[in-house]
């Protein structure tokens, strides 16, 4: 059998699928700067009016959220491509994911720890009081709470599923699809695990691993794009009241949260399928830096809410909505910019930030 390698994975890939899954990759990381965004209202201690409390409900709170969920499943749906069960196809996978993975993970960490032990951000949750009650080393791997770059919480449980990938496959050879419905089964009763660990992980990483071993035919789902699209706006929708009635917790109403992210994932993959989106010159533009925007928003972010609270309107939905936007612009263009001038000017250190992808 042929050991698993990362770019070996990526050629077994139709061009066509591949194109698309490096769009879902920059369409979600613009989900997570935007879901991070929304709070920027909350840290300037101003009240959501109810026009800016459904937008955010609707998508920085529901539509945003499919993208760890997402990431998730392409993950899984590349890593078992060409999967090797051997020991030395899994060494050489654990290797090829601590450069590409850990290692950004962790570098990112370090410098806002180390930002955060001197300066305190208005509305961050970790300051210079709390890193000793916290512990450091917690807040760099984000061991018991989220780490200190708390965005970063995908890759560390991303690490934690690379690590138990061999079961995975197991679970494919005894029950093919019904594993997706059984470790669905497990999120639903088992919402949490320990170490702040969540089924949503292992379900969408088997997702991807079903869709991958069973050679699924991806782009037969732009048939359905109408009919899935139908089912996630009812599912949205129902969400939105629930969440609006009765606060937000989506947990509340779990069923109902995992399906509209199932539903979620397949109207992203979807929407890719369109012309104006496959073919969108702003998307290409900032598609290879999607893994350098996700990794530095923050503290970029946090620094763009702090130095903006004269701009946050008190009683204007439409200001309010505004200025979640504007936050989310200008932490894009800052970290693309941030991120081409490394590219061009210093490569060797853009490679190491970013894993060497």
């Amino acid at each position: 059998m042929p050991r698993q390698t990362g770019r070996g994975t990526r050629v077994l890939v139709n061009p066509a699928v591949a194109r698309r899954l490096d769009l879902l990759k920059i369409l979600l990381m613009l989900c997570v700067v935007f879901t991070h965004a929304a709070r920027g209202i909350a840290t300037h201690d101003a009240v959501e009016t109810p026009l800016c409390q459904v937008f955010m409900l609707l998508f920085a709170y529901n539509v945003s959220m499919v993208a760890a969920h997402l990431f998730f499943c392409v993950s899984g749906f590349l890593l078992f491509q060409n999967y090797d069960l051997s020991f030395a196809g899994y060494w050489s996978c654990l290797k090829k994911r601590f450069r590409t993975i850990f290692i950004p993970y962790v570098i990112f960490n370090l410098y806002l720890l180390l930002i955060v032990n001197m300066v305190k951000i208005p509305g961050y949750y970790v300051h210079p009081g709390n890193i000793d009650q916290v512990g450091f080393f917690n807040l760099l791997f984000g061991v018991t709470v989220p780490p200190v770059n708390y965005p970063l919480w995908f890759l560390g449980d991303l690490m934690v599923l690379i690590l138990i990938s061999p079961f995975f496959p197991l679970i494919y050879k005894y029950l093919g699809f019904w594993g997706v419905p059984a470790i669905f089964a497990c999120w639903i009763a088992f919402p949490e695990l320990p170490l702040h660990l969540e089924f949503r992980g292992p379900f969408f990483f088997y997702l991807g691993c079903w869709l991958a071993k069973s050679r699924f035919e991806l782009r037969g789902l732009d048939k359905y794009r109408w009919p899935i699209w139908a089912a996630y706006g009812l599912l949205l929708a129902v969400n939105v009241w629930l969440d609006y009635h009765s606060g937000l917790n989506p947990e509340r109403f779990p069923l109902v949260y995992r399906l509209s992210l199932i539903f979620g994932v397949a109207s992203f993959w979807c929407l890719t399928g369109l012309d104006w989106v496959r073919d969108n010159w702003l998307l290409g533009i900032l598609c290879p830096f999607s893994f350098f925007i996700y990794l530095t928003h923050e503290p970029i972010l946090s620094l763009a809410i702090a130095f903006s609270r004269f701009l946050v309107s008190a009683d204007n939905g439409l200001a309010q909505i505004g200025y979640v936007l504007l936050m989310f612009g200008v932490t894009v263009v800052v970290t693309y910019g941030l991120g081409l001038g490394l590219k061009k000017g210093l490569p060797p250190v853009y490679s190491a930030l970013t894993g060497a992808r």
